[in-house]
C-alpha cells in the first residue's frame, strides 16, 4: 500500500509528521515551564503560610505567659492587699480581714482562669488555698518561694508534672511585701490543659496533619511539654535524644530558627517552622506533613499533564485530518489533470497556480497558529501571576484592616464597599451586610451632611488626600458619636474610591473638658489662696489693735459696743479666709484616722435640730470600712456645708439622705472620669436631696469661689468651694448629678483605711493667768501686724525685739542669742523667708525656741520645720488668749 502511494503524497505526510512533532514539542515545553513556575509558587506560599501561623502562635504563647506575670505583679504590688494580708497574718482570728483577702483572691481566680491560688507565710505555711483543698506545695515550688522572697521578683516554676494531681502544672510565685518587709508569698497555679494546651493545639485553618509542639532541652534529650497529635498522654513524658538531628524539635533547641524540612517523631517527612519563646526556656515547633503541604503541587502536575495530553491529541487529529484532505485533494486533482491533459494545457497551469496558492495559505496559517499559541502561553502566565498577586494583596489588606484599632471603611460612589471589625463596633453593627452598599450619608449627623457630601465629591474628583476633620456619625440605633476622620484615595476591586480612617474621640473630648475645668479650679485656688494670705495679715493687725483698744475701753459700754462690732466683723472675715484657704488646699490638715459614720451622725444631729422640720434627714450607712485618714474638723465642715446647701434647695421641705458604701476604683474608671487619684479602696459618701436641682450652666461653676445662686446677702459662695478644697486636700474626688426640678446628688470618694478612728477627747480647761515674763524676738514684714503683736506681747508682760525680715532676724539673733527666750517669725517674707531663717537659727543655736506665724495654715514646709524642732504654729489672725497660751507653753518647756 505504501509503495503504491505517490511520492508527493508521501513527502507531504513526512512534512506534516515533522510539523506535528514540533507542535508536540512546544506543548510539552510550555506545560513543563508552567508546572515548574506554579509548583514553586505553591511551595513558597505553603512555607509563608506556615511561617505566619508560627509567628501568630508564638505571639499568643508569649502574650499568655506575660499576662500571667503581669497578674502576679499586679497582686504583689497592691498596697491594699499587702496591708490586709499582713494584718491577717498578725491576727489570724480577724474574720473581716480574712474574708477581704479571700474575696480578692477568688476574684483573681475567677477572672483569670487559674486552677488554684495559694497564700503562704515566708516559712512556707499555707494560710489560704483557693480551689485547692490539698494545699500541696512541692519541694521545687518551695525553692522558688524562697528565691522570690529573697529577690523581690515574680518567679515561675516552668511546666512540671504533679504526681499528686496526676497532671501538668505551672506555678507563678509572687512575693508580698508590706512596710519594707516580706510578709508572704502568693502562688498562682495554672492547669495548662484548660487554656494553654488548647491555645497551642488550635490551628487557624483546616488540616489533617498539622500540630504545634512546645519543647525544652532537658539534659541530652528534648522534652515534649504538651500532648502530641498522633500519640496519647505524652505531655512532660515523651523525650527524644539530641543526636536525632533530623527531628525539628532537636533543631529548635540547638538554635535553628525559620522554616525547615525534616522527620517528626513518627519518622514522617514534615515541613516545620521553629521559634524561640522569649522569656522562657521553651521552643515552639509548628509542623505539617510534607505529603499534605505538597498535595496541591501533585494535583497541579496531574492537571498540567492531562492538558498537555489533550492538546497533543488535538494537534495530532488536526494533522491527520489535514493530511487526508490534502491526500484526497491531490489524488482528485491528479486524476482531473490526467483526464484533461489533452484538452487544455491552460487548465493544468491554472490548477498548478491554485495549488501553489493553497500551499502559501497553509504556510501562513501555520505561522499564525504558532504566533497565537505563543501569545496564549504569555497571557496564561500573566493571568496566573496577576491572580496570585491579587490574592496575596487582598489577604494582606484584610489582615491589616481587621487588626487595626481604628475604624476603617472603603467608599465607592458614596457607599460602603468594605468595613473592618472596628468599624462594625463603632456603628453597633454585627455583620458587614448591615452597612455594605448603603449610602454613607445616612450615617452622618444632619449638621454635617452637607460638608461630608462635598468631601466625597472632592475625593472622587481630585483623587488626593483630604485633611483630618472631626464631626458626628450616627450609629445604627441613631446614637451620635464624635469621630476624627482622615481620607486618602484608594482603588478597590478595579473601582476608584477612598480609604477612610475613623477614630472615636468621644472619651478624649470628655477628658479634655474635665482637664480644662480642673485647671480652671486650680488657677482660681491659687488666686484665692494668695488673697486669703494677704487678708489674714491685715486681719491680724485689725484684731490685735481691736483687742488692745477693748482693754483700754473697759468700763465704757458705748465705745466697747463699737469695738465688739469691729471684732465680730473681723472674726467673720477670718472665717471666710479659712474657707478660701481650704478651697486653695493651703489649710492645715490634721491627719488622723476618722470615722465618717460618726461625723455623719453628728452632722445629722445638728441639721435635725436647726433646719425646717418639713425636711426629713435619712441615713443609709452601708460601708464596712467607714474610716478615712484626714482632718475631722474639715470633713465635718464639708458634710455640714453640703447639708445646708441641700436645705436651701428645699424651701418647701423634702428628703435629705446621707449614705455610704465601700468601692474599689480601678484605673479605667478613674481615667474615664478624669479624676486625679490613685486606684484602690475608697469610701463612697453620697448626699442627695429632692430639691430644685441645677441646670448645666450652674453645674459648670458650682465649685468656683464666690459663685452663688442665692439672693444677695444670703450666701458667700464659699461653701461648696471649701467642700471641693477639702476633698482635694484628702486626695479624693467628687461628682455632681442634677437636673432642674429633680434634686441633686453629690458623690464623694475618699481613700479608706483599715485603722480605727480615735475617740474624741474633752478639751482641758483654759489657763486663767496668761501673763508671763521673757524676751521675745518678733519677725514680720507687715508693719501693722508687727506693731499690733508687739503691743499685745508688751501688754502680757514680755520684753519685745522686732525685725522686718528673716535675714535681719538671723543677724540680730546671732549677736543677742543669750538675751532671747523665744522667736515668733512670719513664714513668707522678703529677702529671706521663715523656713530658711529657721534653719540658720538652728545652726546658731540648736536649742532655739521658735513659733511660726503665717496667713497660710500649716502645710508641707511647716511639717518639715516641726521635724527639725519647731515648737509650734500660730495661724493669722490670732486672738490675745491664743497668743498668750501658746507663748506661755513654749517658754515654760525645757530647752531641747
Amino acid at each position: 500500500m505504501w509503495n503504491k502511494t505517490p511520492k508527493r503524497t508521501r513527502r507531504e505526510l513526512f512534512y506534516m509528521t515533522g510539523f506535528l512533532a514540533v507542535i508536540i514539542l512546544f506543548i510539552t515545553a510550555g506545560a513543563t515551564l508552567f508546572y515548574a513556575r506554579q509548583s514553586r509558587a505553591l511551595a513558597e506560599e505553603q512555607k509563608e503560610n506556615l511561617s505566619a501561623i508560627a509567628d501568630l502562635k508564638s505571639s499568643l504563647i508569649e502574650s499568655w505567659y506575660q499576662e500571667r506575670i503581669n497578674n502576679a505583679w499586679g497582686i504583689a504590688d497592691s498596697r491594699s492587699f499587702a496591708e490586709a494580708t499582713a494584718g491577717w497574718f498578725e491576727n489570724p482570728k480577724d474574720g473581716r480581714l480574712k474574708e477581704a483577702v479571700a474575696t480578692r483572691l477568688r476574684s483573681l481566680l475567677r477572672y483569670n482562669q487559674y486552677e488554684a491560688i495559694l497564700l503562704l507565710k515566708p516559712d512556707g505555711t499555707v494560710m489560704m488555698a483557693i480551689n485547692d483543698t490539698s494545699k500541696h506545695v512541692g519541694p521545687k515550688v518551695t525553692g522558688f518561694i524562697t528565691q522570690a522572697l529573697g529577690s523581690g521578683r515574680v518567679l515561675t516554676s516552668d511546666l512540671y508534672y504533679c504526681p499528686e494531681a496526676k497532671r501538668p502544672h505551672m506555678d507563678f510565685v509572687a512575693p508580698i511585701a508590706y512596710q519594707g518587709r516580706r510578709t508572704g508569698a502568693l502562688i498562682l497555679r495554672v492547669d495548662p490543659s484548660r487554656f494553654f494546651y488548647p491555645l497551642i493545639r488550635s490551628w487557624p485553618a483546616p488540616s489533617r496533619t498539622s500540630e504545634t509542639l512546645l519543647v525544652r532541652q532537658e539534659g541530652d534529650s528534648v522534652l515534649f511539654l504538651n500532648d502530641v497529635r498522633h500519640r496519647e498522654n505524652t505531655a512532660l513524658k515523651m523525650k527524644e535524644p539530641l543526636t536525632d538531628t533530623k527531628l525539628p524539635a532537636v533543631m529548635a533547641v540547638t538554635g535553628r530558627t525559620g522554616t525547615v524540612e525534616g522527620y517528626d517523631y513518627r519518622g514522617q517527612p514534615v515541613l516545620a517552622a521553629l521559634r524561640k519563646i522569649s522569656g522562657t526556656s521553651w521552643f515552639m515547633v509548628s509542623k505539617v506533613d510534607a505529603e499534605e503541604v505538597y498535595a496541591p503541587v501533585k494535583k497541579l502536575f496531574i492537571t498540567v499533564a492531562l492538558l498537555a495530553f489533550f492538546l497533543t491529541g488535538v494537534a495530532a487529529a488536526a494533522v491527520v485530518i489535514v493530511w487526508y484532505q490534502r491526500r484526497n485533494q491531490y489524488l482528485e486533482s491528479l486524476m482531473s489533470a490526467e483526464a484533461q491533459l489533452k484538452e487544455s494545457n491552460t487548465n493544468l497551469l491554472d490548477s498548478n497556480q491554485e495549488l501553489a496558492a493553497t500551499v502559501e495559505e497553509l504556510t501562513a496559517s501555520e505561522q499564525q497558529l504558532k504566533a497565537a499559541e505563543e501569545e496564549l502561553h504569555q497571557q496564561l502566565d500573566d493571568l496566573t501571576r496577576n491572580q496570585v498577586e491579587l490574592l496575596q494583596s487582598k489577604q494582606q489588606f484584610q489582615l491589616l484592616a481587621d487588626s487595626a484599632p481604628d475604624a476603617i471603611f472603603i467608599q465607592i460612589d458614596g457607599k460602603y464597599a468594605y468595613v473592618n471589625k472596628a468599624c462594625l463596633s463603632l456603628y453597633g453593627a454585627k455583620r458587614p451586610e448591615q452597612l455594605i452598599d448603603s449610602p454613607i450619608i445616612e450615617r452622618i449627623h444632619p449638621d454635617f451632611q452637607e460638608m461630608v457630601t462635598e468631601r466625597i465629591r472632592t475625593i472622587n474628583r481630585e483623587k488626593s488626600d483630604l485633611p483630618a476633620v472631626e464631626y458626628k456619625h450616627l450609629k445604627l440605633d441613631g446614637t451620635p458619636v464624635d469621630v476624627e476622620v482622615s481620607v486618602v484615595p484608594f482603588e478597590y476591586q478595579g473601582d476608584n474610591g477612598a480609604l477612610v480612617f475613623m477614630r472615636d474621640v468621644t472619651e478624649r473630648r470628655k477628658i479634655e473638658q474635665e482637664l480644662r475645668h480642673s485647671q480652671k479650679i486650680e488657677a482660681i485656688g491659687l488666686l484665692a489662696g494668695g488673697i486669703a494670705h494677704d487678708f489674714n495679715n491685715m486681719l491680724a493687725g485689725i484684731i490685735g489693735n481691736v483687742e488692745l483698744l477693748a482693754m483700754k475701753l473697759l468700763g465704757n459700754r458705748e465705745l466697747s459696743a463699737y469695738v465688739n462690732n469691729i471684732a465680730n466683723a473681723a472674726d467673720h472675715a477670718a472665717t471666710l479666709t479659712r474657707q478660701l484657704l481650704t478651697f486653695a488646699r493651703k489649710g492645715r490638715v490634721i491627719w488622723q484616722p476618722t470615722d465618717i459614720h460618726n461625723l455623719i451622725d453628728d452632722t445629722c444631729g445638728i441639721l435635725e435640730k436647726t433646719i425646717d422640720r418639713r425636711i426629713t434627714v435619712n441615713r443609709q450607712l452601708d460601708a464596712v470600712l467607714p474610716a478615712v485618714n484626714g482632718d475631722p474638723s474639715q470633713l465635718e465642715n464639708m458634710l455640714l456645708n453640703l447639708g445646708v446647701n441641700a436645705r436651701d434647695a428645699m424651701p418647701e421641705g423634702g428628703l435629705l439622705t446621707f449614705s455610704t458604701r465601700d468601692e474599689v476604683l480601678n484605673s479605667d474608671f478613674i481615667k474615664n472620669h478624669g479624676y486625679q487619684i490613685e486606684p484602690g479602696k475608697y469610701l463612697l459618701i453620697s448626699i442627695s436631696d429632692t430639691g430644685d436641682g441645677m441646670d448645666n450652666n450652674t453645674l459648670k461653676h458650682i465649685f468656683e469661689p464666690f459663685f452663688t445662686t442665692k439672693d444677695p446677702g444670703k450666701g458667700t459662695g464659699l461653701g461648696l468651694a471649701s467642700v471641693y478644697g477639702t476633698i482635694m486636700n484628702h486626695k479624693g474626688a467628687i461628682e455632681v448629678k442634677s437636673e432642674p426640678g429633680k434634686g441633686a446628688l453629690f458623690n464623694i470618694w475618699l481613700p479608706s483605711v483599715m485603722s480605727v478612728a480615735p475617740e474624741k477627747k474633752a478639751a482641758g480647761p483654759l489657763a486663767d493667768d496668761l501673763t508671763g515674763q521673757g524676751r521675745i524676738l518678733l519677725v514680720d514684714d507687715e508693719e501693722m501686724v508687727r506693731e499690733a503683736a508687739q503691743n499685745l506681747l508688751k501688754h502680757l508682760g514680755y520684753e519685745v525685739y522686732t525685725c522686718s525680715d528673716g535675714a535681719e532676724a538671723v543677724g540680730f539673733y546671732g549677736e543677742h542669742q543669750n538675751e532671747i527666750d523665744l522667736v515668733i517669725m512670719d513664714m513668707i517674707m522678703p529677702v529671706m523667708n521663715g523656713m530658711d531663717a529657721f534653719i540658720k537659727l538652728k545652726k546658731i543655736n540648736p536649742k532655739v525656741k521658735v513659733l511660726i506665724s503665717s496667713g497660710f495654715s500649716a502645710g508641707r514646709d511647716s511639717d518639715e520645720l516641726f521635724k527639725l524642732g519647731l515648737k509650734g504654729y500660730l495661724g493669722k489672725p490670732y486672738h490675745l488668749a491664743d497668743l498668750a497660751a501658746k507663748i506661755k507653753k513654749v517658754i515654760n518647756e525645757e530647752p531641747g
